[in-house]
């Protein structure tokens, strides 16, 4: 019997198993840089809102970012990505986490949408709390 196709065989399931644990790896680390892009977008948001440093003309900037991931946030756990410091409960329940995903997504949706209809003050302030306890809410549950 010719070991060869064998050897060839166990190369190849080698090289898939290690190619898809790099793949793994990775969608990890970006699911970790976006997270980090969220939390700088909300940290910066928040200063603003709190008058600590004078950038109103930058809300409407960091209210479109967050709307934005908020629009692909599920994305960023498919299923075989377990890694990072995202918890297994993420995939273990996939239901109870679709809920806390749809939370922040909408959070920053309504944020967008005060932002853009000129909301006040108050109403922008309440809006940007909102999303903070939606990141609260999932950090708490899903997050090493």
């Amino acid at each position: 019997m010719n070991r060869r196709p064998k050897k060839l065989l166990h190369a190849a399931i080698g090289i898939l198993v290690v190619s898809s644990l790099v793949a793994t790896e990775e969608i990890a680390d970006y699911r970790h840089e976006s997270m980090e892009a969220i939390g700088g977008h909300f940290q910066s948001l928040l200063k603003i809102v709190r008058g600590e440093v004078p950038f109103d003309s930058h809300v409407s900037m960091h209210a479109d970012a967050l709307a934005d991931y908020g629009e692909i946030m599920d994305s960023l756990f498919p299923q075989g990505s377990e890694g990072g410091e995202a918890l297994d409960k993420i995939w273990d329940e996939p239901e109870e986490f679709k809920k806390a995903v749809e939370k922040f997504k909408d959070a920053t949706q309504a944020l967008k949408e005060i932002v853009d209809d000129d909301g006040s003050e108050s109403d922008i302030g309440s809006a940007v709390r909102e999303v903070g306890m939606s990141c609260r809410g999932c950090h708490n549950r899903y997050r090493e």
